[in-house]
């Protein structure tokens, strides 16, 4: 069995373990999203924090201030989208609660995927699925780079499968989950990668 097969074979069962109430939050995110003042502005605020672990890293106020600025001022219908290179590079120089500094790679990609479904998510389930790690060390051009080239790689990738090995599986997966009806092929890809770490399907698999 080659990589590919096995990672094919890893997603079909993901898709068959995923439950829509795992994905509730995700749900909840995307209905707030288009009312982005008020109570549901604090409210997208919060879910998100939790959800895509914003809270669990231990970003600063002025992180998360910051961050969600840029995500609602987003506008994946501009000719530069995404620009993840001055995304990186605008977070990066915040301090943590810490005051150390982290290279935001996962929350910028999250903070991308949020305004436009099409762009993939990275997280350390999508570093251990496929291998893609991005460098703890060197310039921030040569991580962003290299980081960039991830997100179009995995894109590539997520947009091939959705439409051909994948194609059925996706189908039923929308069928059984009425909410992903409209979804982009590479979330539900995204979703399912996340299943496959989360679960740890792959020591099923040894």
């Amino acid at each position: 069995m080659t990589l590919k097969d096995l990672q094919l074979r890893l997603l079909g069962l993901a898709a068959s373990e995923l439950t829509q109430s795992e994905l509730s939050a995700y749900f909840e995110l995307k209905q707030l999203l288009p009312r982005p003042v008020g109570k549901e502005r604090h409210a997208f605020e919060s879910r998100f924090a939790t959800f895509y672990g914003l809270n669990a890293a231990a970003v600063s106020v002025k992180f998360k201030q910051q961050y969600f600025e840029k995500l609602f001022d987003a506008d994946p219908t501009a000719k530069a989208w995404p620009d993840y290179r001055t995304l990186l590079r605008e977070l990066y120089v915040i301090p943590t609660r810490k005051k150390t500094k982290v290279f935001p790679a996962s929350f910028v990609s999250k903070l991308v995927a949020t305004r436009d479904e099409s762009r993939p998510l990275y997280d350390r389930h999508v570093a251990n699925f496929f291998g893609l790690a991005v460098p703890a060390t060197g310039s921030t051009t040569y991580r962003s780079e290299i980081f960039v080239s991830h997100l179009e790689s995995l894109r590539d990738r997520y947009i091939e499968w959705s439409n051909r090995e994948l194609k059925s599986v996706l189908e039923d997966l929308r069928r059984r989950i009425p909410p992903l009806t409209d979804c982009h092929g590479v979330r539900l890809c995204d979703f399912l990668v996340w299943t496959v770490g989360r679960k740890k399907l792959s020591e099923s698999a040894q």
